[in-house]
């Protein structure tokens, strides 16, 4: 298997997983108030921490886990 030299921020492809229209705060809320760090993330200001990865599997109806190395 290849590596990817340059993979996107988890936030881009968080962004890709959100309904459209919705905006950060809108998100926040399910997700437990975190509107400043979701922000943050989608902004690639940030990684996701464990516990937001479970947060936002919950919300999305995903797993937390990383693929296989």
């Amino acid at each position: 298997m290849s590596r990817m030299h340059d993979p996107a921020h988890p936030g881009e492809v968080l962004k890709e997983w959100m309904p459209e229209g919705m905006t950060v705060t809108m998100a926040a809320g399910p997700l437990g108030g975190a509107r400043v760090m979701l922000s943050k993330i989608l902004n690639a200001k940030a990684g996701i921490s464990a516990e937001m990865a479970l947060r936002l599997s919950t919300w999305l109806g995903t797993t937390y886990r990383s693929p296989p190395a």
